[in-house]
């Protein structure tokens, strides 16, 4: 079985997709198929572009935040890939806001603030939905311009995300606050296209043998062990918010395939 996936010369993206790529092997190699990875170059694109490209069967699976739209129009292996890691957030802000931030204690007060994101984001929905005031944009690296020069209050980045990012960020002005965490449950999930059940189904098959002997979890701790250490979780006032864009299949009573801080 060839398995096509996407890939691009993109530096951040070539580093995040290490994680995916390396489960989806183990995932086939536990399910007991014969495949190969065939990779397949494109630039860099948005999931609702993905998900057209699946459909058009350019390739034949990608790593996306879940959503119903997503659900409706492909199949999704129900297992988070990230264990909900995504919808752990911490915030950039601006060196001189530290202080201030570290007063809030409510979900209301830190709704008055104003957050940056990307405009085609798949979490932005999920923001908006909840009342956030958001400024959005397309461009990644404006994104840390408008916090470096205080045109916004704060920018929310997943613990699986923040601290390469910060590690390389531009500007000694952003810094990761620390004493505040929002969560929401959200999923990425290996998606295929609706004609591809063999292949959703190997997967599944893989990634709950992999849950099973451990080493799902052995990957995921390899992966991100470091940065939920220097998250500190259990340390930051956690203020939940609600994702109304989670679809009402979310495997959410599975406990186990779900990180809690501790």
């Amino acid at each position: 079985m060839v398995v096509r996936h996407p890939t691009s010369n993109n530096t951040y993206f070539l580093q995040r997709d290490r994680y995916f790529l390396q489960l989806l092997q183990l995932a086939l190699d536990k399910s007991g198929t014969s495949y190969r990875l065939s990779p397949v170059q494109l630039p860099p694109m948005s999931e609702n572009r993905s998900e057209k490209y699946l459909q058009a069967k350019r390739y034949d699976v990608h790593w996306m935040m879940t959503n119903m739209r997503h659900e409706n129009s492909l199949i999704p292996v129900r297992i988070p890939l990230y264990k909900g890691l995504i919808g752990w957030r911490l915030l950039l802000v601006h060196r001189e806001d530290e202080t201030d931030f570290a007063t809030i204690t409510t979900l209301a007060q830190l709704k008055r603030k104003l957050a940056v994101h990307g405009l085609d984001w798949p979490d932005t929905g999920i923001l908006v939905a909840n009342g956030f005031r958001l400024r959005t944009s397309l461009d990644w690296m404006s994104l840390f311009r408008l916090l470096d020069t205080h045109d916004v209050d704060y920018f929310p980045r997943s613990v699986a995300e923040i601290w390469q990012e910060i590690d390389s960020s531009p500007s000694s002005n952003i810094v990761v606050e620390d004493s505040l965490a929002v969560h929401y449950y959200a999923a990425y999930y290996f998606f295929v296209s609706k004609d591809n059940a063999q292949l959703a189904e190997e997967i599944e098959k893989g990634l709950n043998a992999a849950i099973a002997d451990g080493s799902f979890d052995r990957l995921f701790n390899a992966s991100f062990a470091n940065a939920i250490a220097r998250a500190n979780l259990p340390q930051r006032r956690v203020l939940t918010v609600n994702n109304p864009l989670l679809p009402a299949k979310t495997p959410v009573q599975r406990k186990e395939l779900w990180f809690q801080p501790r």
